[in-house]
């Protein structure tokens, strides 16, 4: 590399981290986040040439209802118009679990008037009754667009289709010719701030280890890699990489808007600013999303796509009755492997020689990591049975179930464990009924022996323990699981008072419904309300209680919330009022 080139990229370096920045917005609450994540608007291209048209289209997704309000002017560009909506529904099924949604999408359409670089502020819209607003969107109108002999740009990665929930990457490689005098760099990508449908999901096992943070969308900075001097088409060129994961949502067609890069010089100051610099693009690209087929769907199909492998391990392989053993499973490869509901054993007729405590869950570097606390219930267990995790393999487009290896363990019994009543080497051994009542032999009525007089105590004693034990099985309202269920109300308005979140929110329901169902809270991760209510309560023959339908309404709510990326809290007193009613009679 000569010296003059080596002090352009030293001058670019120094002139990015001093260009461009902008300053963060304020952070919304809670409630303004769920409501605006539902919400978006996204540039059809983030350059147009004076002549054409800014068009701009707005999202409103898994929505009840939407309408736009308000379109801003915009100095520059003269607003001509604003499309009907267009409407689409879908259902999904996911571990058994129904979900329905609607979306809505309007196009707005601006006219440039002069060449510049523009700002369209936030377009407000009425969700469901209320008033949220998109992002604000940058774009710019130039009247000439040279460029194309000085820079490159072009798609390293981008999938033609693929399939509903399956990880898919954007790599995007730019740069200029090495001799060309650079000390600013503009990456103009309506899609940056995400797309229609799709979820970021960042590989954090895939980090830039040269970065270099560039101007993007004349308003924020991005991070990319830098690759250096490199030869491309016979030209010697300064290269970036820009690698993003992400996730389709739902079925159809996700629209890539075209892609700029600008680059040139910038001097002056803030009162005088000289601009002298160059574009070139590539062209919108179109990714086909195909639904997953519901033919052969299993019922406990997690919502895994792509392919998974998966290993398995256990703290101990040699327990007494009632000891726990931590069994470790983690779940890798190119899959959702973040999104994908894990097996619960505590619904596995398999694991019925089984108690389940509890569960840990952990997603770090492209591996995720979940450890089930079990419990073996008698010493007939010889083996942890395979938990299998059924997925959709997009390269053989079939569901299998991926298995953990069975696990021999040994199950020793408690010491002193054994019945009241029974044989030993040494003769009977008395219990309850043995006591003797009536007269024994020829000479009439005699008194119990002095063994017998001695034992009594004790088989009373335990007799009493015995009938015990059957009255809290029964329903003992001094019970633990009987306390549990009586507090499970005012426990759920304390954790809800400290909830911030929609996932705090779903953990503090779950462990309501659980202490009322007597189950653990797990046995509540994914599974629908109606379900429970006709598989559990076996009421196949009833309409579900409009508690246990709200419930449900209530659950899916809290899920969109979570997997939306946004985690804002829903209404708490909506949440009281569904326990309330659950508890006054339909669970």
């Amino acid at each position: 590399m000569t010296t003059n080139r080596i002090a352009i990229l030293a001058w670019l370096c120094l002139a990015l981290a001093a260009v461009g920045g902008s300053a963060p917005a304020a952070t919304p609450s809670p409630a303004q986040r769920g409501a605006a994540s539902r919400v978006s608007a996204h540039l059809s291209s983030g350059l147009v040439q004076l002549g054409g048209a800014v068009r701009v289209n707005v999202f409103a997704q898994d929505v009840e209802d939407a309408r736009i309000v308000d379109v801003p002017e915009v100095p520059g560009l003269k607003l001509s118009g604003v499309s009907s909506p267009s409407r689409e529904s879908r259902i999904a099924y996911v571990n058994g679990r129904r979900s329905a949604s609607t979306s809505f999408r309007w196009v707005v359409v601006y006219d440039p008037v002069e060449e510049g670089d523009y700002v369209i502020p936030p377009i407000e819209l009425e969700v469901d009754g209320e008033r949220v607003k998109t992002q604000e969107l940058s774009v710019t109108v130039r009247r000439d667009m040279r460029g194309e002999e000085l820079g490159y740009i072009e798609w390293i990665e981008l999938p033609e289709r693929v399939y509903e929930g399956e990880p898919f990457r954007l790599r995007l490689r730019f740069g200029w010719d090495g001799r060309t005098r650079v000390n600013y760099a503009n990456l103009l990508l309506p899609w940056a701030s995400g797309l229609p449908n799709v979820i970021d999901a960042p590989d954090p096992s895939r980090r830039p280890s040269n970065p270099q943070e560039l101007n993007l969308n004349n308003q924020g900075r991005i991070t990319v890699e830098t690759l250096g001097e490199q030869t491309v088409d016979g030209r010697t060129l300064v290269l970036f990489e820009l690698d993003r994961r992400m996730v389709a949502t739902r079925n159809g067609a996700i629209e890539v808007p075209q892609s700029y890069l600008e680059f040139g010089v910038v001097e002056g100051n803030l009162i005088r600013r000289r601009k002298d610099t160059n574009m070139v693009g590539v062209d919108a690209r179109s990714i086909e999303v195909r639904p997953l087929p519901r033919e052969g769907q299993p019922f406990d199909f997690s919502g895994a796509v792509g392919q998974v492998q998966v290993a398995q391990n256990v703290d101990r392989r040699s327990v007494d009755v009632g000891e726990s053993i931590k069994l470790s499973v983690e779940y890798r490869g190119q899959a959702n492997i973040e999104f994908f509901t894990a097996p619960d054993p505590g619904r596995l007729e398999a694991f019925d020689d089984f108690r389940l405590y509890g569960t840990t869950d952990d997603y770090e570097g492209g591996r995720r990591r979940i450890v089930y606390d079990i419990v073996p219930e008698h010493a007939d267990v010889d083996v942890i049975p395979p938990l299998p995790l059924w997925i959709f393999d997009t390269r053989r487009e079939e569901y299998v179930a991926v298995e953990t290896e069975p696990i021999p363990i040994r199950v020793r019994a408690l010491e002193g464990a054994t019945g009241l009543s029974g044989e030993t080497d040494d003769g009977p051994v008395l219990d309850v009924g043995d006591i003797q009542t009536e007269p024994e032999g020829p000479d009439g009525p005699r008194g119990p022996s002095d063994g017998a007089l001695v034992l009594a105590p004790a088989i009373l004693g335990a007799g009493w323990f015995a009938l015990r034990a059957g009255v809290r099985r029964a329903g003992d309202p001094d019970a633990p699981a009987a306390r549990a269920r009586r507090a499970a109300l005012r426990t759920l308005r304390r954790e809800l008072a400290s909830a911030s979140t929609a996932s705090a929110q779903s953990l503090a329901l779950r462990r309501f419904l659980a202490a009322r169902s007597g189950e653990t809270p797990e046995a509540w991760d994914g599974r629908p309300a109606t379900q429970w209510y006709e598989e559990r309560a076996r009421r196949e023959a009833d309409e579900p209680p409009r508690a246990i339908v709200e419930l449900d309404a209530l659950q899916r709510e809290l899920d969109e919330q979570v997997w939306a990326g946004a985690d804002g809290a829903v209404d708490r007193a909506r949440i009281e009022s569904v326990a309330r009613e659950l508890v006054g009679g339909a669970l």
